[in-house]
C-alpha cells in the first residue's frame, strides 16, 4: 500500500512540471508548469505556465501559455497567450495573436522601423510604449487596446 501512495505522489506532483527538452540552440517546453525560464537561442512554449521570470535571448514562439514576466532580446511570436505581468521586447518586430497582456515595452534598434503586430481576440489592458524612434502598432478589428500607445502610432489592418 505504501508503494501505491509513493507512485501516486510521484505521478501527481511530477506531472505538473513542463517537459522541457534542451537541444543545442533550442529549448522546447510543453504541457505543464515551469518556475522560470532563462534561455538562449530558439525557445518554443506550448501549454506552459511560467510562474516566474522568462528571459530569452533569441527567438520565442509561445502558444496557449501563461507567462508572469517576459523579457525577450529578439523576435517574439505569441498565440493565445496570457501575459500576466510586464512584457519587454528588445527587437524591431514582434507579433501577438489572441490572449491578453498588460504593459508592453518595445525597444528597437536603428536598423528600421519598430513594429508590434497585434491580431485576433487580444486585449492589452495597459500601455504600449516604444523607446527610441517612433514605432507602429498594427492592429486588426478584433484587438482591444485599453491603454495608451506612447512613442508610436496605431494603424488598423484589414483583418
Amino acid at each position: 500500500m505504501c508503494k501505491l501512495y509513493k507512485l501516486y505522489f510521484l505521478l501527481f506532483f511530477s506531472s505538473a512540471y513542463a517537459a522541457c527538452n534542451k537541444l543545442p540552440g533550442t529549448m522546447i517546453c510543453e504541457n505543464g508548469i515551469e518556475p522560470a525560464i532563462n534561455a538562449n537561442g530558439n525557445v518554443i512554449l506550448k501549454h506552459v505556465h511560467v510562474t516566474g521570470d522568462t528571459t530569452v535571448k533569441g527567438q520565442l514562439f509561445v502558444e496557449n501559455s501563461k507567462l508572469l514576466k517576459l523579457e525577450i532580446f529578439g523576435f517574439l511570436q505569441a498565440q493565445n497567450t496570457t501575459f500576466l505581468g510586464p512584457v519587454t521586447i528588445w527587437s524591431n518586430q514582434a507579433k501577438i495573436t489572441g490572449g491578453s497582456a498588460k504593459n508592453i515595452r518595445i525597444s528597437g534598434n536603428s536598423a528600421g522601423q519598430t513594429s508590434l503586430i497585434l491580431a485576433g481576440d487580444l486585449t492589452v489592458n495597459g500601455d504600449i510604449s516604444f523607446s527610441g524612434d517612433a514605432g507602429v502598432v498594427l492592429v486588426d478589428n478584433q484587438v482591444h487596446l485599453m491603454g495608451k500607445v506612447i512613442g508610436g502610432v496605431v494603424k488598423k489592418t484589414g483583418g
